[in-house]
């Protein structure tokens, strides 16, 4: 019989005049993988955030077993709780060995046994290389493994495939799996309802800080659970014909880096949208910044009066945290105003002057693409630009791309979604140690 392990009971977390959550109760039972969907801003990471003890609620208290715990981070950890952040916590300066080592120091576990938990995972990590070095998919995978160390009651993914191809993400699935088989409380925030049906037990839906319900995945179907995050949603047109007269061309590209690239050739239509797939670490970065301008390369590139560029870490290259909605945007010297911003493209803020750290991941997303497209880029350059994001917020990030080429911008979209790129891309190719392909079998074996 499942025992339940973990609970929260009348958590409330305000800010200001903003309810994060309210009044939410629910259960997590070891034995499970328990997924937790809803809208950006609909309150799943400030809950994950309470279940780990970095926020402190307002009201209401989380239980572990018998024993309520004392919101605070130390406190969960000691008893097992452990947390696989959106946004890496991890020390660029560091090896990935010493960051791992660090989350050994509270933990009766060696180095080795890490080493094995990655071999399981049949996960190739650079142990002995900087975390600044390392690709978004391959920080994602050394965080994993961090919060793995401890040997913990509960582990909690917070979007935790978002960066890994479709092979890695079986592969964590199926570990998932497998920790629930061995009592451990699963919990995973997740977008990707495909992903969500084929790993949980139980899904929870949270809307607007408040929970619309919980069911087993066999009682509910996706477009159930789709309608109850974000409503009824319309299916995404084919993308539409471009003149390709015009173009713009890379012409025997070099870009030194982690996977550099050499004597790279393409073009892509002003009016198209060309995506550019495969494996994250392949010279995804490297291609980007240098088209955006952002990182020395030689070759030859088209010369365009203004780019957009929407890079695949927002943190740390798209947005100044400390700094308002509005001082971000007016960083570009753009027309668009922060509340222009917030209304367009349904920004869950305060007020355009709040701090971007006060927003949910997919809404600081939502500030780059504003600002980005603000711009009327003759060319835009976007890296994953749907990572954390829900189902509507996706598909309006999706047209909003769309519409710039629509609007004659050369759109550069370089993803590691698939569905994505079919359902936007004019055409693909992919990325293989810095070469494009025409297809990605030919990328998987390169």
């Amino acid at each position: 019989m499942t025992e339940q392990v973990l609970s929260v009971e009348g958590i409330t977390v305000s800010f200001g005049p903003l309810k994060a959550l309210d009044d939410v109760t629910l259960e997590f039972l070891s034995g499970e993988v328990h997924a937790v969907v809803g809208e950006n801003g609909a309150g799943k990471s400030t809950l994950m955030n309470v279940l780990a003890g970095f926020l402190s609620p307002s009201s209401g208290f989380v239980r572990l077993g018998d024993r309520t715990l004392l919101n605070n981070s130390v406190d969960h950890r000691k008893w097992g709780i452990e947390m696989v952040h959106q946004h890496f916590r991890l020390v660029p300066a560091f090896s990935v060995k010493e960051n791992l080592r660090l989350g050994l120091m509270r933990a009766e576990r060696t180095f080795e046994d890490v080493q094995k938990v990655a071999t399981e995972l049949d996960w190739d990590i650079p142990f002995d290389s900087l975390v600044s070095d390392l690709g978004v998919g391959q920080k994602q995978r050394v965080e994993i493994l961090k919060a793995l160390a401890s040997s913990p009651k509960v582990v909690i993914f917070d979007e935790p495939t978002a960066v890994l191809n479709e092979d890695e993400v079986s592969g964590l699935l199926r570990s998932m799996r497998e920790f629930a088989q061995n009592s451990l409380v699963v919990i995973v925030i997740a977008h990707k309802l495909a992903e969500v049906f084929s790993v949980a037990d139980r899904i929870s839906v949270l809307k607007d800080g408040t929970l619309r319900g919980s069911f087993r995945t066999q009682d509910v179907s996706p477009r159930e659970i789709s309608e109850l995050m974000v409503g009824p949603q319309d299916s995404f047109p084919e993308p539409v014909q471009f003149d390709n007269s015009s173009k713009f061309f890379c012409k025997n590209l070099s870009v030194d880096g982690n996977c550099p690239i050499v004597d790279l050739n393409f073009d892509v239509g002003f009016g198209e949208v060309l995506g550019i797939g495969g494996v994250d670490g392949n010279g995804q970065v490297e291609l980007a910044e240098a088209l955006a301008q952002v990182r020395p390369s030689e070759g030859e590139i088209t010369t365009v009066a203004t780019i957009g560029y929407v890079p695949q870490d927002r943190q740390l290259d798209g947005l100044a945290l400390s700094m308002s909605i509005n001082e971000n945007i007016e960083i570009a010297e753009v027309s668009l105003t922060g509340s222009a911003a917030i209304k367009e493209y349904e920004i869950k803020a305060r007020s355009a002057s709040a701090p971007l750290t006060s927003l949910s991941g997919g809404n600081q997303q939502k500030v780059v693409l504003a600002r980005e497209l603000a711009k009327r880029p003759e060319l835009l350059v976007a890296v994953n630009p749907t990572r954390g994001l829900d189902v509507r917020a996706s598909a309006f990030v999706l047209s909003q791309i769309r519409k710039s080429a629509e609007q004659g911008a050369a759109v550069v979209l370089i993803s590691t979604d698939r569905d994505e790129l079919a359902a936007v891309a004019n055409r693909t190719l992919y990325l293989s140690r810095g070469r494009l392909l025409n297809s990605a079998q030919e990328a998987i074996s390169a």
